[in-house]
């Protein structure tokens, strides 16, 4: 640190301007140097004493013209008295000052983490080593890959943050969120507790709130209880106070849009696993369709049959869903994993022999195949001419990859379809697909998985020209895409899952 920006630090410690995360820096350069901590000693004497002086030599005393003896006498018997007070104050606030620096390691750590199990993250310091394992500090930034993280700052603010997410932390009252999805509750004493994004600064005035940053949709603010201040940090620049049950949007113009709350978005606690659904295709007791699995939209998801079918038969566990072929998917108000979250599919399928042809078969679909803003993902049966194979696709906005097994055999099969979301290898995304627990060959011939010769890898959802989560058949883009056989046992993870799992999830009951 040159000298400078040391001496910078230390008037802001003595006019009062220091940030915790100053206070941090100026703490490490204070415990390495004894020369350092000499000079922060002066600096607090020569500013006490200079204090003084101005007290001593203020208008109204030099205004007088004659000083008796006994009163100069007397006045300066008063400055040394005054001058040594200061000093000794100034040596008492420095020792201070200076055991909370080389005690520091014993403070209450600005904010403690958890991780939902199978969570992938990483976490880097200013310094190596500079906070224990599950513990951050000013400076510290983490990386959410998959998964879901509990925050715990020292002033009694929690936090549950969904993957992917990107954050710093700027001290106990402000946390910087590159991007993500994060419902944070703050107590009493932590009003004025600051969540900054690239788009928003939402600023607490004792509340219960959401925000959602992420590039494929408008920032958002759900407030659930309490009030904030929301302020949009580009173009207009606008600014509102949101009471409970109250949410907005910031547009590219910087305006404040009112939007739908939605707490289905967001976490409440944290989850025993990675964030997925199931659908068993079982039902309750009211008759309705049961859906299973750990994730935030699991309590507001429903599904539904459309007239007509699916009909029902015997599946690898319970009953399966039998499709004719015809428009009768199962109808889900899940909107889907958006942009190029890491994602799993995977299914149980049976598929007759010596079917006529038809070239795409729906398993799994949602998104917006609008041409020209592509942005689905389907999980499909793919045949390219009639007397070839039948195989496994994923198409991913405009990525196709196809497998390479027959799966028309009249046997139940395992699909898996793993995008691993963000990682990419030279702007094309990483898929892998499983047969039966087996990863599959990609025949490059039916694939398209470059990226010069696409748009991009992402999922558009929300929007009105995007469909919520269907299974067994889908319009878009084009009709007479439906399944021709049985479905069971549909899984929707928001991670990227490894062999082994894939393997584990392949296991017949």
């Amino acid at each position: 640190m040159t000298r400078l920006r040391f001496e910078q630090l230390v008037q802001g410690l003595i006019d009062g301007s220091c940030s915790e995360e100053e206070f941090e820096l100026l703490q490490e350069e204070l415990s390495g140097s004894a020369e350092k901590r000499r000079l922060l000693r002066e600096a607090f004497l020569v500013h006490e004493m200079l204090a003084v002086e101005a007290t001593l030599n203020s208008p109204v005393a030099v205004s007088r013209k004659v000083v008796p003896v006994e009163a100069f006498l007397r006045k300066q018997r008063q400055r040394t008295l005054r001058v040594a007070m200061v000093a000794a104050a100034a040596v008492v606030l420095l020792t201070a000052v200076v055991l909370q620096f080389i005690h520091a390691d014993t403070r209450v750590p600005a904010l403690r983490f958890s991780a939902a199990p199978n969570s992938k993250f990483t976490v880097s310091h200013r310094k190596a080593g500079d906070a224990p394992e599950n513990e951050l500090k000013p400076g510290s930034e983490v990386d959410l890959l998959e998964g879901t993280l509990e925050l715990k700052f020292s002033n009694g603010v929690r936090s549950i943050v969904q993957a992917p997410a990107k954050f710093v932390l700027h001290d106990a009252m402000k946390l910087g969120m590159d991007h993500g999805i994060a419902r944070f509750e703050v107590p009493g004493g932590a009003h004025g507790f600051t969540v900054m994004t690239p788009s928003l600064n939402v600023v607490d005035l004792g509340t219960e709130f959401g925000i959602v940053e992420r590039p494929e949709r408008m920032p958002q603010v759900h407030v659930f209880k309490g009030r904030v201040q929301v302020t949009a940090r580009q173009g207009l620049r606008a600014s509102r106070i949101l009471n409970a049950g109250v949410s907005v949007a910031a547009t590219i113009a910087g305006k404040l849009e009112t939007i739908p709350s939605d707490s289905s978005l967001f976490f409440r606690e944290l989850p025993p696993g990675l964030p997925y659904l199931h659908f068993p295709f079982e039902r309750d007791d009211t008759g309705k369709l049961v859906i299973e699995g750990y994730h935030p939209a699991l309590e507001s998801t429903v599904a539904r049959v459309r007239s007509g079918g699916p009909g029902w038969v015997d599946g690898v566990k319970g009953k399966a869903a039998h499709f004719s072929g015809k428009a009768t998917p199962i109808e889900t108000n899940w909107n889907g994993i958006e942009g190029d979250a890491p994602r799993t599919i995977s299914a149980w399928i049976r598929q007759p022999k010596d079917l006529p042809f038809r070239p795409y078969q729906t398993i799994v679909a949602w998104g917006d195949p609008t041409i020209g803003m592509a942005g689905k993902c389907e999980l499909l049966l793919f045949r390219p001419k009639a007397g070839e194979r039948t195989v496994l696709r994923l198409s991913f906005d405009q990525f196709l990859f196809s497998g390479s097994t027959d799966l028309a055999d009249g046997e139940w099969h395992h699909v898996a379809a793993v995008c691993h979301g963000t990682q990419k290898v030279q702007g094309n995304p990483i898929v892998d697909l499983y047969v039966d627990g087996k990863l599959e060959i990609i025949d490059p011939g039916q694939s398209n998985t470059n990226a010069d010769t696409v748009r991009g890898a992402h999922t558009r959802v929300g929007v009105r020209s995007a469909t919520p989560l269907v299974i067994g058949y889908t319009e878009r883009p084009q009709r007479g895409r439906g399944f021709r056989g049985d479905i069971d046992e549909v899984m929707v993870f928001e991670a990227a899952l490894g062999p082994d799992r894939v393997k584990e999830l392949a296991i017949r009951p």
